[in-house]
């Protein structure tokens, strides 16, 4: 309870701020779709597809994940509790899991593997474009 409260009173020091970042969030949507896209084919040399068609398959997931964050920005659900932040990221991994599958015929141990490696890369790559991304904000606000 007391973590909770904490994060919203964080969240309403800095309204523009906060307003930025989460305007920055398509922005960094928009740039992790070629790496993602660079991740699919360095993990899935073997299938021989072109770039263009990981790109394809990025363009994609990235549609889900927009999807899934704009329910949860609109439903206010980031700060009811931790569970709905699980159960976004169970819906993220499942969702990864089986579009690998299905899109590039991965064995389900396969595709759990590739969809964690991405899970970390993509991760990694997000939280790089919003420190980025802030940076530029509070630049421009100075």
């Amino acid at each position: 309870m007391g973590s909770e409260m904490c994060i919203r009173d964080s969240t309403n020091r800095y309204p523009e701020l906060n307003q930025e970042i989460v305007n920055g969030f398509s922005y960094a949507m928009f740039l992790l779709l070629p790496f993602f896209a660079l991740f699919t084919k360095m993990l899935l040399l073997n299938k021989r597809r072109s770039y263009v068609e990981h790109l394809i398959f990025s363009i994609h997931f990235h549609v889900f994940i927009f999807i899934m964050a704009t329910i949860a920005v609109y439903g206010n659900l980031f700060h009811v509790t931790s569970l709905w932040r699980s159960g976004f990221l169970f819906l993220y991994l499942t969702y990864l899991v089986t579009s690998l599958k299905n899109a590039y015929s991965l064995t389900l141990f396969r595709s759990i593997f590739t969809a964690v490696v991405i899970f970390f890369l993509h991760t990694a790559a997000f939280f790089y474009c919003q420190e980025v991304i802030k940076a530029f904000i509070v630049m421009n606000m100075a």
